[in-house]
């Protein structure tokens, strides 16, 4: 596992082996991480599964996402 080294105050990121990409946003506001395409595996609002990503993702307050990375 390998901690995102561009991740923004109160956002925890991990790329895991095998091509995914864990990232928590634990703060009161939005953040974003550059860098990421890929399509959302699982999030804390299920509305966003399957949601590609493109160069970055977005983060609401409090939000969780799995990220399969391409």
């Amino acid at each position: 596992m390998k901690r995102v080294a561009t991740a923004p105050a109160g956002v925890w990121a991990f790329r895991r082996e095998g091509g995914a990409l864990v990232a928590l946003n634990l703060g009161d506001a939005p953040a974003s991480l550059d860098g990421v395409s890929g399509a959302i595996v699982i999030g804390t609002d299920r509305a966003r599964d399957d949601e590609i990503v493109d160069g970055s993702l977005r983060l609401r307050p409090r939000e969780a996402v799995v990220v399969a990375v391409a």
